[in-house]
C-alpha cells in the first residue's frame, strides 16, 4: 500500500472516531441514570403500490421507511427511526422536531425534508434526562397520494406491546419507566390536508 493512501485511511478513521461514540449497554445505562441521556422509542412503516408481471393486481407492500427528528437548539443532534418494529434509541435530553421522512417501494422512491424555518406538520416532543418515552409510530402511506400531508399518518401501539418488542434483555430494567408522549399531526396540517386533491394513481 502506498504511504499516502495509508495516511488518508488513518486520517479518515481518526476523524470518524472523533465524530461518533458507540456506547456499550452498560455505558448507556450509566449515562441514563446520571441524567445525561434519555430514551425515545418509535418506528416507521411505508406502504405503497407496486405492480409486477407475475401479479394480477396491485399489491400492498411494506418497505423500509426513515423518519428523522432533529434537536431544537442544543447540539442539533438528530435521531432516525428506520424499522417497522418499535426501536429504542438513547438521545440527549431536549426538544426534537420532525425534519425528514422518506422511503421506497418497488416502483416509488419518495422523500420529504422540512426546510429549516418552515412549520413542522407534526408536534414536537420533549424529553428529560432519565426519562423513557414512546412518541408513537409513523405510517408513510403512498397508496393513493404522493402528497406528504396526505401520506403521513401517525399511529401508536399499546405500551404493553412496546415493552415486549423494543427493550431487549440488556435494557429490560427500563421497562417500568416507559410512558406515552405521543406526537400528532398539527391542526394546521389537518386543515390543509382536508382541502388537498387526492392523486388517484401514482406513476413511477
Amino acid at each position: 500500500m502506498k504511504p499516502y493512501k495509508l495516511i488518508s485511511i488513518i486520517f479518515i478513521m481518526s476523524s470518524l472516531s472523533g465524530c461518533f461514540h458507540f456506547r456499550s449497554p452498560k455505558e448507556n445505562l450509566a449515562e441514563f441514570y446520571a441524567g445525561n441521556l434519555a430514551v425515545v422509542i418509535s418506528s416507521c412503516e411505508m406502504k405503497g403500490e407496486f405492480k409486477a408481471f407475475f401479479f394480477m393486481d396491485a399489491t400492498s407492500r411494506n418497505t423500509r421507511c426513515d423518519v428523522k427528528w432533529r434537536q431544537v437548539g442544543g447540539n442539533g443532534e438528530s435521531v432516525t427511526f428506520s424499522y417497522r418494529k418499535p426501536t429504542l434509541k438513547f438521545i440527549e435530553p431536549g426538544t426534537y422536531r420532525f425534519s425528514y421522512i422518506g422511503g421506497s417501494t418497488q416502483e416509488i422512491r419518495y422523500s420529504y425534508t422540512r426546510e429549516e424555518n418552515s412549520p413542522s406538520m407534526l408536534t414536537d416532543f420533549t424529553v428529560k434526562g432519565g426519562e423513557v418515552i414512546y412518541i408513537g409510530s409513523m405510517l408513510f402511506d403512498t397508496f393513493n397520494s404522493k402528497i406528504v400531508l396526505q401520506s403521513i399518518k401517525p399511529f401508536h401501539y399499546k405500551l404493553d406491546y412496546i415493552k415486549k418488542t423494543a427493550f431487549g434483555e440488556e435494557y429490560s430494567i427500563l421497562k417500568p419507566k416507559l410512558q406515552n408522549r405521543l406526537v400528532r399531526l398539527k391542526d394546521s396540517a389537518k386543515l390543509i390536508r382536508d382541502n388537498l386533491p387526492v392523486i388517484e394513481k401514482i406513476n413511477s
